[in-house]
């Protein structure tokens, strides 16, 4: 009788409306009568005996069901559910629901899962590729390709430009791949052309008037080509050269104009020998500048 029973069920499900599987459902729950355990239903010998025939196909969407191939959507998660598009949420975490090469991806750290192109596995879990700004992030520098920007400080941000700041101080958050400070104690900007100072990244081509370390191996910090302790525009000749440094000087001549001092940018220079007057010994002075000399 049971046997029997079932084979009439199978012929139904198989040759009837849609609207036949409701009640089939409901059939499914009723207990059998004598059966040894009270737990035992007419679902799992039916189960058994759809096993044994082939599955149920063409399943609406919203049915039972137990594979994928039951549906006419093509994806079974206990129901039938359609198949999901880019950007759509996937609440199974399963690639079948996503549409063709589509996966079931996290959208941000700590996000919610939705179908996208070019899954990464990080830390044991599916995060999708071109995440938009503000949304979370690994920021270790080795994820940036997470986000659609290409750059993860915690959270997704636009790349910055040369001469905007900086503030994470990593050379992966500029466009040109520079980060260095702007002078002396200064913030760090995208820059070309980093230089490493005392452990610390400067750019090259300071403003005048940005502090720069003054020791001369340094000059080529500063735009100018010269640093005393403030990036400082170079003299021409005749004018006053005050740091008493060659390097003042755009012809890299500074000395003596007077006596004592009074130091220009000066080409033609003399040198202050025993026999001269007006001079200290052994001092170079200017030769068109101030007394002569010899």
């Amino acid at each position: 009788m049971f046997l029997l029973c079932m084979i009439i069920l199978c012929i139904l499900t198989i040759h009837t409306p849609i609207w036949w599987h409701s009640l089939i459902d409901q059939v499914r729950q009723l207990p059998i009568i004598g059966s040894d355990s009270p737990e035992d239903s007419w679902a799992d010998n039916i189960d058994d005996e759809l096993v044994d025939d082939g599955p149920i196909q063409d399943l609406p969407e919203g049915a039972s069901c137990v594979a994928d191939d039951n549906c006419v959507t093509g994806f079974c998660d206990g129901i039938c559910k359609r198949i999901l598009g880019t950007g759509e949420r996937c609440g199974s975490k399963n690639d079948d629901e996503c549409a063709g090469s589509l996966r079931c991806a996290l959208d941000e750290r700590d996000g919610k899962y939705i179908c996208c192109n070019n899954v990464a596995t990080i830390s044991g879990f599916k995060y999708c590729h071109g995440i938009a700004n503000d949304k979370k992030c690994f920021s270790d520098g080795a994820t940036d390709a997470m986000c659609s920007s290409g750059f993860c400080d915690g959270t997704c941000k636009p790349k910055k430009k040369e001469g905007e700041t900086c503030p994470s101080q990593k050379n992966h958050e500029c466009s040109i791949n520079s980060c260095a400070l702007d002078e002396r104690d200064g913030k760090y900007i995208c820059c070309n052309n980093a230089a490493t100072i005392s452990g610390f990244k400067y750019c090259h081509g300071i403003a005048n008037d940005k502090k720069c370390f003054s020791d001369g191996v340094f000059d080529a910090m500063c735009s100018s080509g010269f640093c005393d302790g403030t990036c400082k525009p170079k003299k021409k000749e005749g004018e006053t050269c005050p740091s008493q440094k060659n390097r003042e000087c755009s012809n890299n001549s500074c000395y003596r104009s007077t006596r004592y001092g009074d130091y220009m940018c000066c080409k033609n220079i003399n040198f202050c020998g025993w026999l001269d007057k007006g001079c200290q010994l052994f001092y170079y002075y200017c030769a068109d500048y101030g007394s002569k000399l010899g």
